[in-house]
């Protein structure tokens, strides 16, 4: 099992056919108000997954908020990664999409919410928070 993309975006969901919706993908955070923690947008965590079938069809992931150091900074979520056929002598295709609400860091910096399955790493999702352009 792998992550094959991940992002976060305005909103995720599924599509027909096995596909997957994403609406405003994004992966910079303009801290404007400057207050700390600084708040993240309401905004959802997308991933797809692949993995060989002699892997199975179900896994669990936690999913951890870490900064720049590797450090974390919230209890890691659950995920649970449902995989189904893409087709014959084809990998196996997952899609997971978290919502996120109420997330704060630190201050500005580069995060990334990273995917393990029980110990093993499958992937990150990197992030950054920085300042407004100047005008």
């Amino acid at each position: 099992m792998h992550l094959r993309f991940g992002t976060l975006a305005d909103w995720a969901g599924p599509g027909a056919a096995g596909k997957l919706i994403i609406v405003g993908m994004f992966g910079r955070i303009i801290d404007a108000a400057g207050v700390r923690p600084i708040a993240l947008p309401p905004c959802y965590l997308v991933a797809m997954f692949e993995a060989e079938s002699t892997e199975g069809a179900r896994h669990v992931c936690s999913i951890q908020r870490q900064d720049m150091d590797g450090r974390d900074l919230i209890q890691p979520m659950t995920a649970t990664v449902e995989f189904v056929p893409q087709g014959p002598g084809r990998r196996l295709s997952a899609h997971v999409f978290t919502p996120l609400f109420g997330l704060r860091v630190p201050t500005r910096g580069e995060y990334a919410f990273r995917f393990l399955q029980g110990d093993r790493y499958r992937g990150s999702v990197p992030f950054e928070v920085i300042a407004p352009p100047a005008t």
